[in-house]
């Protein structure tokens, strides 16, 4: 069937849809750890430290706070709903990829490719060991997913038959 690898492809092919996965989970936990960072009642507290220390201007204070709670919140919902993109497409390619499917293969190309160019600029800024790292998994990620050629019958010399 066209479209659908098999064989030591497949094989391959699962290799990547395994770190496909990886990618996203990791991405899926650190992206909800970003509302464990601040604590839902942030106001109520300044409201008592405010209350404490009998602070003249408690009114512009909490409303300055009030704002700017609101902006990094905004933020940070734009940023777990970009994690949240990113999670599906990498569990959208890695299924893909575990079924066989050449549509993920070529996906998961063009992802690595795409990355590769950001990696490389970022290296070249700041080399270190940890972004040379992600490279190396990103050629290997690339390694894996590469097509492979079908091997083509040997030639025949002009004389034989």
């Amino acid at each position: 069937m066209a479209g659908i690898a098999t064989g030591g492809d497949l094989g391959r092919l699962r290799a990547a849809a395994l770190i496909e996965w990886a990618k996203g989970v990791f991405v899926g936990i650190a992206a909800s750890g970003l509302f464990a960072l601040a604590p839902p009642d942030a106001l109520r507290l300044l409201r008592a430290s405010l209350d404490r220390f009998h602070f003249a201007g408690r009114a512009a204070a909490e409303s300055a706070f009030v704002a700017m709670i609101g902006e990094a919140l905004r933020e940070r919902l734009l940023i777990a709903a970009l994690a949240a993109a990113y999670v599906l497409l990498r569990l959208v390619e890695g299924t893909g990829l575990w079924l066989g499917r050449s549509w993920a293969r070529w996906l998961g190309i063009a992802s690595c490719v795409a990355y590769l160019a950001i990696e490389a600029w970022h290296f070249t800024q700041a080399p270190t060991w940890l972004m040379a790292a992600t490279i190396a998994l990103t050629l290997a990620l690339l390694a894996l997913l590469w097509p492979r050629r079908a091997a083509s019958p040997p030639l025949r010399h002009q004389g034989s038959r």
